[in-house]
């Protein structure tokens, strides 16, 4: 018998034109600021929540469903307007653990 994973949602993000931001430090800070509004807003959601991965270009998360991922990332563009994060979403399963 196959043990079958269980499905998430991976959601991955890239900052476009981040290379150009003046303010870095600022935009850094409005970032980070609202990654934390939206993992209490969305805390039953995350298997684990959006982080920053390399600095504030990057980042990803994991949702326990897919049912939010679009209503999350679209909320989170409109929070660091006029920045914007470019978003993967992918369903399935996950062969790694949050340690």
């Amino acid at each position: 018998m196959v043990k079958r994973l269980k499905s998430f949602t991976v959601i991955v993000a890239d900052l476009t034109s981040s290379r150009g931001i003046g303010q870095r430090n600022k935009v850094s800070n409005k970032i980070r600021n609202n990654l934390k509004i939206i993992e209490k807003k969305y805390s039953k959601d995350f298997y684990a929540p959006l982080v920053l991965t390399r600095g504030m270009d990057e980042m990803s998360g994991v949702l326990l469903q897919s049912s939010k991922s679009f209503k999350i990332c679209n909320e989170l563009n409109w929070k660091i307007y006029p920045e914007r994060f470019r978003f993967a979403i992918v369903r399935g399963p996950l062969d790694v653990a949050v340690a």
